[in-house]
């Protein structure tokens, strides 16, 4: 019994060490800016301006909105919208030394109310990201959203 109990300490010893060896491996650059694409995806789903604008570099800028102002502008989206569902799809990541495009597609579904009729928006998207502390931030993103 006891050779039993060691067997299974061996192994929990053993799964533990691949799984920290795992996420001590460095992701690629393409894998970080996917990474945080998702989890500002996830941000933006789950209404959350504030974890949305984590991912944005100091020096974001969206037509004649700063970072701050868009933070504003989309926290009362959040009020407003109660559903929200981003959909990214054929993503291209080019990756140049600190800097980094994204192009894709995109469309966005929003309701106002809880279960009511989806509005949607949908389009192409260009992306610039740049290296900023060891992390990926979006510098600006341009689109040609169209509503459906």
């Amino acid at each position: 019994m006891n050779k039993i109990f060691a067997a299974i300490g061996v192994l929990l010893v053993l799964t533990g060490a691949y799984f920290t060896f795992r996420s001590a491996t460095p992701l690629s650059d393409e894998a970080q800016i996917t990474q945080n694409l998702d989890e500002a995806q996830s941000a933006l789903e789950a209404r959350s301006a504030a974890r949305v604008t984590k991912f944005l570099s100091k020096d974001f800028q969206i037509g004649d909105m700063n970072r701050k102002d868009f933070n504003s502008a989309l926290a009362g989206a959040m009020w407003q919208w109660r559903d929200v569902k981003l959909t990214r799809t054929g993503e291209k990541i080019t990756v140049s030394g600190d800097g980094a495009t994204v192009t894709g597609l995109f469309k966005l579904r929003y309701s106002s109310t809880e279960g009511g009729t989806m509005e949607t928006q949908a389009g192409a998207y260009t992306m610039h990201l740049r290296m900023e502390d060891g992390e990926w931030k979006v510098l600006d993103v341009k689109g040609d959203g169209v509503r459906e």
